[in-house]
């Protein structure tokens, strides 16, 4: 019997945790100097973007964890699947197993009720991209914004 090939999607958020996390961290450094040394206010707008920025990348992280830990309980129950139909099948399989084969089959199809429907797996890759794509551009307007201020407060802008 042919077995389907499912693929397991590729973990790539880390960078976005890197670019948001560490210019979140950063920034967070740079007000407490700037705090120790000026006296002006500070805008807080490039720490909520790099504040979402970290959610939308867990999201994604999410989103993949999600896919995949469906993937790995579709190719486990499609294994348990074809097992059971071979069992089914076999002719010197037993007529007293057949009450078990029934409690199997009946187990396996309980598995397989909670999996993603098609519908909302369908539409995970692209909230997925969304959210890989915003979380992109929070570290960018983030990192825009603070080179605008530091540009506006020192005169080179």
């Amino acid at each position: 019997m042919a077995t389907v090939k499912y693929f397991i999607i590729e973990d790539d958020t880390a960078i976005l945790f890197g670019a948001n996390g560490t210019a979140l961290t950063a920034a967070l450094a740079a007000i407490a100097g700037i705090i120790s040394d000026i006296k002006f206010s500070l805008p807080v707008y490039p720490l909520w973007f790099y504040f979402f920025g970290l959610i939308f990348a867990f999201v994604s992280k999410s989103i993949i964890s999600l896919v995949n830990s469906d993937t790995r309980e579709r190719e486990q129950s499609q294994s348990v699947r074809d097992f059971l139909i071979e069992v089914r099948n076999d002719p010197t399989t037993p007529d007293d197993f057949m009450p078990e084969w029934e409690k199997l089959w009946a187990q396996m199809e309980a598995r397989r009720s909670v999996l993603l429907t098609l519908e909302f797996a369908q539409r995970l890759p692209y909230w997925r991209a969304y959210s890989f794509l915003a979380s992109a551009f929070c570290f960018l307007v983030g990192t825009a914004s603070i080179i605008a201020f530091v540009g506006s407060k020192t005169g080179s802008l």
